[in-house]
């Protein structure tokens, strides 16, 4: 693995904008949802202007959060807060109405794949100016997940901005990663290439909305966000050859004289889970009052119930057949019990021409799954029709 963790900015990289058209608009938005303080507007603009530039400059002495509150408090000579809970009743609830000053990015989705797919950590390493609610906001304009994130930097957590050393540091130590095992991805020359540099971060500068620094002009690895996504697929690792003769005859002798079905299911969900790569879930669901039911399984928790017809699961009940899915995301229907699930392959399990369950198996990968995998898993499964089924 080339890299241990791959860090995104997001102004800019994940989500294409003019920086400055943004901010000003953010300026202008927030100045309206603010008007009720009874502050004058210019007042108010300016005051809102140098408290955000007060959370730049921050020195490490409080968090982000603690230093623009305190600021923008003293500026407009207003209670605190007073003045935090008008600021968040715009951040947290008013934001999505700054959309509109940004563009949207299609192929978010498929980077933050492609970096999970040959990193252990992913991390939105954003210059934290907003709370944590705000960017998971932002970060559903681009269809991305929150929450599938390593960490996403925000002004409650952190207490320096972009290009300081000790933001970086401060990221690294949270995600327990040396700064020569990341690879950081922006679009600044200055914030993301020189800053993550100089701690030992190797980086990639995205071109589209490139913020060009002379000071600190960029000669690494660079490109279009879709060149991006490119290198990413390249750093994945290869899927080596699977043995399914010699995996089939394992799971044989498993379950050879054992009488416990759920026993047996639990061993061959181990089995695959420990011999196949590139797994992110390996299981079982098994018929139950007309409809799938969790069974055994090694993975993420994952859906109780699938109905017949729904989903990649229902849709091979229904059809008594494997159904093979190179990229879920393009399925209709598709249940999404973990979002860094790319590909799918699911075989139903049959017990006198009836469907009495189905192997489930997830990749974070897409493609994952060839005409081979099929072949070799429909005979895996055989072994366990044939062994106890019934």
């Amino acid at each position: 693995m080339k890299y241990q963790a791959i860090l995104f900015d997001m102004d800019g990289t994940l989500i294409p904008q003019d920086l400055m058209t943004f901010l000003y608009g953010i300026l202008e938005e927030q100045c309206r949802s603010m008007s009720g303080l009874g502050v004058p507007y210019e007042k108010l603009r300016k005051a809102c202007y140098d408290a955000f530039w007060a959370m730049i400059k921050n020195d490490g002495s409080s968090t982000n959060e603690e230093c623009y509150f305190s600021a923008l408090s003293e500026l407009l000579g207003l209670p605190r807060e007073t003045v935090k809970q008008s600021a968040l009743q715009f951040f947290c609830k008013e934001f999505d109405c700054t959309q509109k000053y940004t563009r949207q990015n299609p192929l978010a989705p498929e980077a933050y794949r492609r970096a999970r797919a040959c990193a252990e950590k992913v991390v939105v390493a954003t210059n934290p100016v907003f709370p944590a609610e705000t960017q998971r906001l932002r970060m559903k304009w681009v269809g991305l997940d929150y929450d599938a994130f390593d960490l996403v930097t925000s002004f409650e957590t952190d207490s320096s901005c972009k290009p300081s050393e000790t933001y970086y540091r401060s990221v690294c130590e949270r995600i327990g990663v040396s700064p020569k095992d990341c690879l950081m991805i922006g679009n600044d020359e200055t914030e993301d290439m020189y800053g993550a540099s100089v701690l030992g971060m190797d980086t990639f500068l995205v071109t589209d909305c490139l913020i060009s620094r002379p000071e600190h002009s960029y000669h690494g690895k660079k490109g279009s966000f879709a060149e991006l996504v490119d290198y990413l697929a390249s750093l994945e690792p290869e899927t080596p050859s699977v043995d399914y003769r010699l995996l089939n005859d394992t799971l044989a002798s498993l379950i050879d004289g054992v009488p416990y079905p759920i026993a047996n299911l639990s061993n061959a969900s181990a089995l695959l889970y420990e011999t196949l790569p590139d797994l992110n879930w390996a299981g079982f669901y098994l018929m139950q009052d007309g409809k799938l039911v969790l069974g055994p399984f090694q993975g993420k928790p994952a859906c109780i119930e699938i109905p017949v017809g729904r989903g990649v699961c229902g849709t091979a009940a229904q059809l008594k057949k494997p159904v093979r899915v190179p990229d879920v995301h393009q399925f209709p229907g598709h249940i999404a019990c973990d979002s860094a699930s790319a590909s799918e392959l699911v075989i139903p399990i049959c017990k006198n021409g009836e469907v009495v369950g189905v192997l489930d198996l997830d990749s974070p990968h897409k493609d994952r799954f060839s005409k081979e995998d099929e072949k070799g898993l429909s005979e895996f499964v055989s072994v366990l029709e044939r062994a106890f089924i019934g």
